[in-house]
């Protein structure tokens, strides 16, 4: 039998050079334009390569998630939205998640119903407030302007779970002590 075998490709003699970290980019609080975010991209190389430069800059990037309580009327409005994939808030609270969903990588909205003393798990945000279709809810009417959200876990937490947990954004109140909207 007459195989081949692969010839090996001789190991470089000497140090290695090691890969220059690319710095993250800074996050604000603010929407920038893309050119603006990644001031560090270079714009001599081509398509190609400022690609392979960005993706290898969001692998070394730490994610930004942010996350907020979201309190239901009802069961089933919960219901409702993971069944339509959708959800409706106050004005306030669309502004609130319209910041975070153009300067985050995620927004989770962690659900729960008043009065069940448990949360009923977590969504994340998938358009800005105003892009979904119209839900009637419940009560048979349509509320605030939608936005699309993707149901990720659901459950029943009760609240003396995380009891122990401090919301630095709330006083340090339990997490579970929170009005509709509020960022944890």
């Amino acid at each position: 039998q007459n195989q081949q075998q692969p010839q090996q490709q001789p190991q470089p003699q000497g140090r290695q050079r090691k890969p220059i970290p690319i710095p993250a980019p800074k996050f604000s609080s603010s929407t920038v334009e893309p050119e603006k975010a990644m001031p560090h991209v270079s714009t001599k190389f081509g398509p190609k390569q400022q690609n392979q430069q960005i993706q290898q800059q969001q692998r070394q990037r730490p994610r930004r998630v942010r996350y907020f309580i979201i309190r239901s009327y009802n069961q089933e409005n919960v219901d409702i939205s993971i069944n339509v994939g959708g959800w409706a808030t106050t004005k306030h609270n669309e502004i609130k998640l319209n910041e975070a969903y153009a300067t985050c990588d995620e927004v989770r909205l962690v659900f729960s119903v008043n009065g069940s003393n448990c949360f009923q798990g977590y969504a994340v945000m998938c358009t800005p407030v105003g892009q979904y279709r119209s839900i009637i809810w419940s009560n048979g009417k349509a509320f605030g302007n939608a936005f699309g959200v993707e149901w990720r876990c659901v459950f029943n937490l009760e609240v003396w779970h995380v009891k122990h947990l401090l919301n630095p954004l709330n006083d340090n109140k339990p997490v579970h002590v929170a009005r509709d909207g509020q960022e944890v």
